[in-house]
């Protein structure tokens, strides 16, 4: 569920190209892996290794870029405002048809709003300091969190789909 309201609410088009190259680099990542790892790995072992190995490799390289579009992203700048008037100016700008699915979108805007507005609030500016370094480890964790649960829907796909292709192989 939360994964569906963070894409959802996902507007950055860098990001979206990132979101979309992961599934063909998840199953390259896993053939190749599997290519590397069949002289050292049981048969019976191999294939699921090898789709722990890419998910490792795509999900570290999703965060990566991730993390690097977050540091180079524009923000609303409410240094000089309310958490109030935060909340609402990003809550304000969710709309959606079911009042269920406005809700998630505004709680997630809210929760969006209360992150910069205590980023930009209780974070100095130069230099580099504990509080900052702590901030840009919830963002991480945050992206992980994103990252991890995005490959986990899409390698229970890419899963399906090659057990169904091999089936078919192998019935030839």
């Amino acid at each position: 569920l939360l994964l569906m309201v963070a894409l959802v609410r996902l507007t950055d088009a860098e990001a979206w190209i990132v979101l979309v190259a992961a599934p063909p680099v998840l199953v390259l990542l896993q053939r190749v892996g599997q290519g590397v790892l069949a002289a050292h790995a049981n048969a019976a072992y191999l294939p699921e290794l090898a789709w722990r190995g890419a998910i490792a490799v795509a999900g570290v390289a999703m965060m990566a870029a991730l993390v690097w579009l977050a540091l180079h992203r524009a923000y609303p700048d409410f240094g000089g405002v309310s958490l109030e008037s935060a909340v609402w100016h990003l809550v304000d700008q969710e709309r959606a048809r079911s009042e269920w699915a406005a809700a998630l979108l505004q709680t997630a805007a809210a929760k969006d709003a209360l992150r910069l507005w205590l980023a930009q609030q209780l974070m100095p500016q130069p230099g580099v300091s504990l509080v900052q370094g702590l901030g840009w480890l919830i963002v991480v964790a945050e992206e992980a969190l994103f990252v991890w649960s995005y490959l986990l829907l899409n390698s229970g796909v890419l899963i399906r789909i090659g057990e169904g292709r091999d089936g078919d192989r192998s019935k030839t």
